[in-house]
């Protein structure tokens, strides 16, 4: 779908129309949100400037108007801001500081919320991420739990995140898990050792979780259900194998 520059990151419209996405197909080096029709047609840059963003991790609202990703702020770190889908001037949502970084955000299906990860903070004498819950401009942000990379669950309900593990064999590794929003409880999805587990994404139906399974310098898709629910199918063996390192999957909206 795309030709030229480096491009990674992509995220469906809640249409299904459009497909957001980071790229430096403009200036060699310079990452900026892009989007492009699901036909391969329409390819236009969201943001401004010949600056070098460091955009990354684009969101849809739930009505589709408006673009939510990570930047590099001026105070320092990353922030996250906003651009109108028909592209112009940002505006920013969750700042930044040289002591904290604000990224990887996302909308509830009802376009009440936005969920974003900010990091680092000290938790028990350590650097770790934390996942945050505010309104849809990013205020009366509380921290939700420890992890990054949250998505919501299709009713809006739950939270599927990624976080770090110690394994028994002093290696290091991943979970995949999920918090409720009504209750705060906690459940273990998948967990793994000597391999990274990234991206976690609910089908549209709620019936899967798609993640990206990194090791070495490899990546591939991996697919598990969601607790509680029987999948009325099963995804093809094989799909997204030996991809690039820095794969991120994104279902399109049933339509």
């Amino acid at each position: 779908m795309t030709h030229r520059g480096y491009a990674a990151a992509p995220t469906f419209s809640p249409n299904g129309e459009w497909i957001a996405f980071r790229s430096d197909a403009s200036w060699h080096g310079y990452l900026n949100i892009w989007t492009i029709r699901v036909n391969g047609t329409g390819l236009h840059r969201l943001t401004l400037g010949r600056g070098d963003l460091g955009a990354d991790a684009p969101a849809f609202s739930a009505n589709g108007r408006w673009v939510a990703f990570a930047a590099e702020s001026r105070g320092g770190g990353n922030e996250i801001d906003r651009v109108a889908l028909s592209g112009g001037h940002r505006r920013v949502l969750v700042p930044g500081t040289s002591k904290s970084s604000s990224y990887g955000p996302t909308y509830s299906p009802d376009g009440r919320h936005l969920a974003w990860v900010q990091s680092p903070e000290v938790l028990r004498g350590r650097e770790v991420a934390h996942i945050y819950l505010g309104n849809a401009n990013g205020r009366g942000g509380h921290r939700l739990t420890s992890g990054s990379e949250p998505q919501f669950y299709p009713d809006g309900r739950s939270i599927v995140f990624t976080r770090e593990r110690r394994c028994t064999n002093g290696t290091s590794g991943s979970e995949i898990a999920v918090v409720s929003l009504d209750t705060r409880q906690q459940s273990l999805v998948k967990q793994a050792c000597g391999v990274d587990l990234y991206a976690p994404t609910y089908s549209p139906d709620g019936a899967w979780i798609a993640y990206t399974i990194f090791a070495g310098e490899k990546s591939q898709l991996g697919f598990v259900p969601v607790p509680g629910v029987t999948p009325p199918y099963t995804p093809l063996s094989g799909l997204g194998t030996d991809l690039p390192v820095d794969e991120v999957p994104s279902w399109q909206p049933l339509l």
